[in-house]
């Protein structure tokens, strides 16, 4: 018992503090923040959010991505907030 408290309690530190960091640095600079957890990582035609969605939330710099023919592109965003 001893052995997975420790882990728990050495890792649940991390976790504390990466959430603070994100914490401030969405409240320092919410477009910056924004902008990192909209960013794509594969655009494709299974699983993400819709490809719309994404261009209005991404903003402007969605038009720097060729999207031809994708209906979906994964993010951060979606990692994180609807795979979880």
């Amino acid at each position: 018992m001893y052995k997975v408290w420790n882990f728990i309690s050495d890792y649940s530190i991390l976790l504390l503090v990466g959430a603070a960091a994100a914490l401030t640095w969405a409240n320092i600079d919410p477009h910056s923040y924004h902008h990192f957890v909209e960013m794509p990582l594969w655009f494709n035609s299974w699983i993400g959010t819709e490809i719309a969605t994404w261009t209005q939330s991404y903003g402007e710099g969605a038009l720097h991505y060729e999207v031809a023919d994708v209906e979906k592109v994964v993010t951060f965003h979606y990692l994180v907030n609807d795979m979880l």
